[in-house]
């Protein structure tokens, strides 16, 4: 690693390096809150220990790191798409790579990585007792994990929804200190086998013990504890079905109610209860388009950057259509846009050269940044984890953040809204407790 000029760190971040390379001698979680600047302070943990470097990230993320290690002159590095053909290539002394590129190619893993650096390491939350049901993502960084002697895991939200998503992180950090995951799901996860004889650990038990249990291996920072910024105002948007669809999804309601009765007597009937499941999540989020897209012309005539998030394509489709025929300056960003494209519709997005964006939840909740030239953000369907929406939140609630942001959450009563809004308020309580010991942020004007 080439010496380069000392990065300008913030006093927040000078701390979290010096605990990381003294106090937990290169190993942590470090979950700063999303728009802290995580990718500095872990260039600067690069820049300490040096090569031989490994940095893994989402695809949509793996440039984001080099023009920021390119900007803070931390390198040499070089990026990879893809592996080399030549058998006989020799992987340089700081990579920066995707997730996708680790599972595929096993020369990664047989190098002697001075430092392993894995960005949105929530996304290795998919392990399980079973290496078969267990995401290949997981396994790979775990493998790797405990191989290295220096570890960073990067996340805003090392806990999604669920205790138990903890475990892979801490596992890998702390090199097996919190147990077997059994033992880990049994203390803290409610870790439990159905009738049907399937293991899952999907409640939430001792958080205060579990809460000090992580510290040691934990840079945990919150942007209201470091940083003056403008509040976030969330609202709740309620969007009135007509009642012959309040009729048809309270009989979906009714019929998933009664497959789920029937999913822990049997494997068949849990899939078959998932698969439905997915099926009124999408005709509930098909009946609201109307709706939304009424309640877009009241609020995007007034000339105001807005971003609107969805996660079906037949939502961000409905959308598009909107803006493309009202005339106005849009983009558009989703799981199939090439990254070339993403980047100049973020750039024109973060300018104002577009007032109003149209992104999937999956592909645009990270990685990305919005402010200061946006700071209304609308969610037109929900999701399952609150995690991913408080990431989408802080894509314009960042450090350059100069004003209020307003956020919306649509929904539509006597749909599915009912039911996930009101596991996303317990799930962000539960979130809470165990990662801040803390009440629940994800509150509403």
């Amino acid at each position: 690693m080439q010496p380069g000029t000392p990065l300008e760190l913030k006093d927040h971040q000078a701390r979290a390096v010096s605990r990381i390379t003294q106090e937990m001698r290169g190993r942590c979680l470090l979950a700063h809150e999303m728009g802290l600047g995580k990718t500095l302070t872990s260039l600067a943990v690069v820049r300490h220990y040096g090569g031989p470097v490994l940095v893994v990230a989402p695809a949509g993320n793996r440039d984001l790191w080099a023009a920021e290690a390119e900007k803070c002159g931390v390198g040499p590095f070089q990026v990879f798409v893809r592996a080399p053909k030549d058998p006989g290539f020799a992987w340089p002394d700081f990579c920066i790579v995707a997730y996708e590129l680790l599972i595929k190619d096993a020369t990664l893993q047989r190098k002697k990585w001075n430092l392993l650096v894995c960005d949105e390491a929530h996304s290795i939350k998919n392990l399980r007792p079973s290496a078969k049901l267990s995401s290949k993502r997981s396994l790979r960084v775990l493998e790797l994990a405990w191989t290295v002697p220096h570890l960073l895991l990067l996340t805003g939200t090392p806990q999604l929804s669920r205790a138990f998503e903890l475990y892979p992180l801490l596992h890998a950090v702390s090199k097996g200190a919190f147990g077997t995951m059994h033992e880990f799901a049994d203390r803290y996860a409610g870790g439990a086998t159905d009738a049907a004889g399937r293991w899952a650990a999907r409640g939430s038990t001792n958080l205060p013990e579990l809460y000090a249990r992580m510290q040691p291996y934990v840079d945990r920072i919150l942007k209201k504890d470091v940083l003056d910024l403008p509040d976030k105002q969330r609202t709740k948007v309620f969007l009135e079905l007509s009642p012959e669809d309040t009729a048809l999804l309270a009989g979906m309601a009714a019929q998933l109610a009664a497959l789920k009765a029937q999913a822990s007597k049997s494997s068949w009937k849990s899939m078959e209860a998932d698969a439905y499941l997915q099926q009124c999540y999408r005709e509930s989020s098909t009946r609201k388009i109307p709706h939304i897209l009424q309640w877009l012309g009241a609020v995007a005539k007034d000339g105001e950057p807005l971003v609107v998030f969805a996660h079906h394509h037949v939502v961000l489709d409905a959308l598009e259509a909107y803006f493309r025929d009202a005339g106005l300056r849009y983009g558009r960003v989703d799981g199939t846009t090439t990254p070339k494209k993403r980047a100049e519709v973020i750039a024109a997005l973060t300018s104002g050269e577009l007032l109003y964006g149209v992104l999937s939840l999956t592909s645009c909740g990270t990685g990305i940044t919005l402010s200061p030239f946006h700071y209304r953000v609308a969610f037109a369907e929900l999701q399952w984890n609150p995690g991913m929406f408080l990431q989408a939140e802080d894509r314009v609630h960042r450090i350059n953040t100069t004003r209020p942001v307003f956020i919306y959450y649509l929904i539509a009563r006597g749909s599915l809204d009912d039911m996930m809004f009101g596991l996303l308020s317990a799930k962000s309580a539960r979130n809470a407790a165990a990662v801040d010991d803390a009440p629940s942020s994800f509150v509403f004007t």
